[in-house]
């Protein structure tokens, strides 16, 4: 882990590289896996410092419950249900998987309006906000796997939509960062990609939410649902061939 920075540093140098607070971003997707956090967190700062990139601003997700809590290690955690939070209650009645599954699941409108919910009062400093697409890895770990009932292009673009409303309206002059998840996670079932099942369906979504963001008082709230028909479970996604 404390010769990534070398690979990473060229990267860092781009002009094109995403920066906040004209620091370069870098993020630590797992951080229970480091033996210690804060070593490596300073291993790799010193490195940037040294090689003139000057001063990162390190994120880590959010831990999961029964993970261990960071430290200051990191400038920031980020915040990305619902596969970076705990599941939820299996939703009832028809939406619920025609299938067994032993794994996780998680509402995704559920999630949504939950992470909207605690959100709706302000945010620390120290939290960037996530929003991600979905998650169902059925097809890679079969009835073990994890599923996000209810993901689709109309509620993504709400809880985006919902997300930005949120911050903008942190105080002017405070500079924002919000992750979404992901461009091309096939294997977890999400990718805003092209892809042979929605075709650019997220794409447009994520333009219209940037275009538009929702008033905070059209924002979902408990009971709220899409109109979309039921979103494909189970289901490999695969890019979208250009033939």
């Amino acid at each position: 882990a404390l010769r990534l920075i070398d690979d990473v540093i060229p990267m860092l140098r781009a002009q094109s590289y995403v920066r906040f607070n004209r620091r370069p971003v870098l993020v630590v997707a797992d951080p229970s896996r480091l033996a210690d956090p804060a070593a490596l967190a300073a291993a790799w700062r010193d490195a940037c410092r040294a090689t003139g990139i000057g001063e990162l601003h390190l994120c880590a997700l959010q831990p999961r419950t029964g993970q261990r809590p960071l430290d200051d290690a990191f400038d920031a955690l980020i915040d990305g249900p619902p596969a970076g939070g705990d599941p939820v209650d299996r939703p009832p009645g028809n939406r619920f998987p025609p299938h067994e599954i032993s794994g996780a699941v998680y509402d995704y409108e559920a999630a949504m309006v939950d992470d909207l919910a605690r959100y709706r009062a302000g945010r620390d400093q120290r939290v960037h906000r996530g929003v991600s697409l979905g998650w169902d890895d059925t097809p890679l770990r079969g009835t073990a796997g994890t599923i996000a009932l209810g993901a689709t292009p109309a509620a993504y673009a709400a809880w985006l939509s919902g997300v930005l409303c949120q911050e903008r309206a942190v105080p002017v002059g405070t500079e924002t960062l919000v992750f979404l998840h992901a461009w091309n996670d096939w294997a977890h079932g999400l990718a805003l990609a092209p892809d042979d099942v929605w075709g650019d369906a997220w794409l447009r979504a994520t333009a219209a939410a940037l275009e538009a963001p929702a008033p905070a008082s059209t924002l979902p709230r408990p009971g709220w649902a899409a109109a979309r028909p039921p979103a494909p479970t189970g289901r490999r996604r695969h890019p979208r061939s250009s033939g």
